[in-house]
């Protein structure tokens, strides 16, 4: 995806860091998370905005309360990859 408007510097940094981020303090694991979500929320109301025409201010007042869901899976190499079904890539 591209001219999403988060900056590259911090998905980078998202990349970088999702493979360790369960051994990370957690603290440190919400800053990063945090930031991120911070990030989202601002394309995905950029991209509401674009596509209802209306001002981010104005969508703002229809929801009171923004959810946002965040997840990240890790799976580890197999140590036995020969016995895996599926894709590998």
């Amino acid at each position: 995806m591209v001219n999403h408007g988060a900056a590259s510097k911090l998905l980078q940094g998202m990349k970088d860091v999702v493979a360790e981020i369960f051994e990370l303090p957690l603290e440190e694991k919400n800053k990063i998370i945090e930031t991120y979500s911070s990030e989202v929320e601002k394309v995905g109301k950029e991209l509401l905005s674009s596509i209802t025409g209306m001002k981010k201010d104005a969508l703002l007042g229809l929801h009171q309360e923004l959810v946002q869901a965040f997840t990240i899976n890790y799976y580890p190499p197999c140590s036995t990859p020969e016995k895996v079904l599926g894709l590998t890539v």
